[in-house]
Order: C-alpha cells, then structure tokens, then sequence
C-alpha cells in the first residue's frame, strides 16, 4: 500500500477505533494527529495488517525509526 494515497486516512481511523488513542511507544495520550507505527517496519518485511500496526505520536513515530526494538519511557505527571 502507498502511505501517501487515500488509504491512509481510513487506515489511521481503523488503528485508533482497533487501539485507542494511546502511544504504543510512550504510552501517552495522543492529542494531535496519530501517527500510524509499524511494529516489525516495513523496511524489514513488516505488513500492514492492522496487527502490525499501532498508534503513535509522530515524534516517537519518527524517534524510533525503523528498529525493532521499543524503548518506552513513561513519565508522571507528579512531578
């Protein structure tokens, strides 16, 4: 599937109605628009079937890249 197509809005919307609006990757609630994140990333054989796809900021979206690996820090708000 081409991610610059008309796919990608009914595509995203599937992902937050399936996942929620949480990041996989930071845990934090998504306020802006989700950012739809490969877990096994396409650049490494990954599909896009909805499981292998998650909800996430676009920072951490673009952070992470396409490793494999996910670092997740959860910070608190109780500072």
């Amino acid at each position: 599937m081409s991610w610059g197509g008309r796919k990608v809005p009914r595509l995203r919307q599937q992902v937050v109605d399936y996942y929620g609006v949480v990041c996989w990757l930071c845990g934090g609630t998504i306020t802006d628009t989700v950012s739809v994140d490969h877990v096994i990333p396409r650049s490494k054989g990954g599909s896009d079937d909805i499981d292998n796809l998650r909800p996430a900021h676009k920072t951490c979206n673009i952070r992470r890249g396409n490793r494999m690996e996910v670092r997740r820090t959860l910070t608190s708000r109780d500072w």
